[in-house]
C-alpha cells in the first residue's frame, strides 16, 4: 500500500512539474496556443529521457566521493541560476530599469527570499506547533512577487512573468539546495 501511495505522489509531482513548465506559455503573446505547445514539448522530453534511461542503464559503480562532489557543484550552479532568474526577468520586462546596483540588490533580495523559504520549510517540518508559522511565512512569501512587480507594471503579462519567475526560482533553488546538502552514501 505504501509503495502504491509513493507511486501516486510521484506521478502527481511529475504532472505538477509538467504544468509548471507549460506555464512558460503565459509569458508569450499567444498563451492559448503556447501553453499546450510547451506542455507537449516538455512531455516529449520527459518521455524521451525516461525511455533513454530505461534502455541505457549501466551497472557501473561510481565513487561516492565523486558523486557527492558532482552533486555539490551542480547544486551550487542551480542556486546561482536561481539567484540570477529575477535579474533576467527584470531585464526582459524593463530593459532600461535595471542597472548594476539594482541587479545586486535584486540578487540579495532573491537570496533573502530563498532563505526565508528554507526557514519556512524547516518550521513546517520541525513540529506541529511551528508548522503554522511556516505555512503563514510561505503564504506571505507568495505575495512578494506581485508586490514587487506591481510597483512597476500591473498588466497581466507582467504579473504572470513574475509568478513564472518565482516558480522557476523556487524549483531551481530547492533542487540546488537539495543536491548541495546531500550526504555521501
Amino acid at each position: 500500500m505504501k509503495q502504491h501511495l509513493m507511486t501516486v505522489f510521484k506521478t502527481i509531482g511529475w504532472i505538477v512539474l509538467l504544468f509548471c513548465f507549460a506555464s512558460i506559455g503565459f509569458a508569450t503573446d499567444n498563451a492559448a496556443v503556447m501553453i499546450p505547445a510547451y506542455m507537449v514539448f516538455f512531455l516529449l522530453i520527459f518521455v524521451g529521457v525516461y525511455f533513454y534511461s530505461k534502455t541505457h542503464q549501466r551497472r557501473q559503480e561510481i565513487n561516492p566521493a565523486t558523486k557527492t562532489l558532482i552533486n555539490k557543484i551542480l547544486g551550487g550552479f542551480l542556486v546561482l541560476v536561481a539567484l540570477y532568474t529575477p535579474v533576467r526577468m527584470f531585464l526582459s520586462l524593463f530593459p532600461g530599469l535595471l542597472s548594476f546596483g539594482t541587479g545586486i540588490v535584486t540578487v540579495i533580495g532573491t537570496a533573502i527570499l530563498v532563505g526565508l523559504g528554507v526557514v519556512s520549510v524547516i518550521l513546517i517540518n520541525r513540529s506541529r506547533a511551528t508548522s503554522i508559522a511556516g505555512y503563514i511565512l510561505l503564504i506571505v512569501l507568495a505575495f512578494v512577487p506581485a508586490i514587487v512587480i506591481m510597483r512597476f507594471d500591473t498588466s497581466y503579462g507582467s504579473l504572470g512573468m513574475a509568478y513564472y519567475t518565482a516558480l522557476a526560482l523556487a524549483l531551481l533553488s530547492w533542487w540546488g539546495i537539495s543536491l548541495f546538502t546531500t550526504k555521501a552514501e
